[in-house]
């Protein structure tokens, strides 16, 4: 029983390492691909349109083609991953993980469209093709702004995480968060990718048709 419990922890830790590797990557294709050309014949990124304005390919609910959706979706997933391996993986003296965002976080739509805008957020911030220090001011608002947006997708408070917290107990872990009272289930966690495929092909990526009509109207605006 304790292997199968290992076992199961280290391949989460592997799952947290393999989009702590892409979520970057995903952020600078996204930034740096042209508008005009897309990732495949099946997921076009969305096009101009009439007057010029583009819709920004993060929030994956304000896109209507599925393939270019599902992307978003996946690009929203590897940077969550990526924030739960730095910020959700502060630990209280208790054990709590008041930034650890749970799984099934894309079942909520306010959730996914704060997530997305802070995705985006990073994306300008870490992301340039111009000179070095371009843009570079917003990386320390991106890191003011990453905790305030936590503590609204978590519900928590923002938890203190300097050398003082640290001194008097505050840590750092990647396991799968399990104290007594941190709403967290275990099982969902070991889980959290199967049960976000199952979402994908049950949801069709998240397809709203009333977003897409907002968006629409935004981009034939005069």
């Amino acid at each position: 029983m304790l292997s199968e419990e290992y076992d199961a922890l280290d391949e989460r830790v592997s799952e947290i390492e393999r989009s702590l590797c892409t979520a970057m990557e995903a952020l600078t294709d996204l930034t740096s691909a042209p508008a005009s050309a897309p990732a495949d014949e099946d997921a076009p990124e969305p096009g101009p349109s009439a007057n010029g304005m583009l819709v920004r390919g993060f929030d994956p609910q304000a896109i209507a083609h599925p393939g270019a959706r599902r992307q978003a979706w996946e690009r929203l997933y590897a940077f969550v991953e990526q924030l739960n391996a730095t910020w959700g993986a502060l630990r209280s003296m208790n054990g709590m993980a008041d930034y650890y965002v749970r799984a099934r976080w894309w079942e909520n739509p306010l959730t996914v469209s704060h997530l997305a805008a802070l995705e985006a957020a990073y994306a300008e911030a870490y992301v340039s093709e111009d000179l070095p220090t371009v843009g570079t001011s917003l990386m320390l608002r991106v890191l003011e702004d990453t905790p305030r947006v936590l503590a609204l997708v978590t519900g928590n408070p923002p938890a203190p995480w300097g050398q003082s917290a640290t001194d008097k107990g505050a840590h750092w872990s990647r396991e799968v968060p399990s104290a007594l009272g941190s709403g967290i289930d275990v099982e969902d966690e070991m889980r959290r990718r199967e049960l976000f495929e199952v979402f994908l092909q049950a949801k069709n990526g998240g397809e709203n048709p009333v977003t897409a009509a907002f968006i629409a109207s935004l981009l034939d605006a005069p």
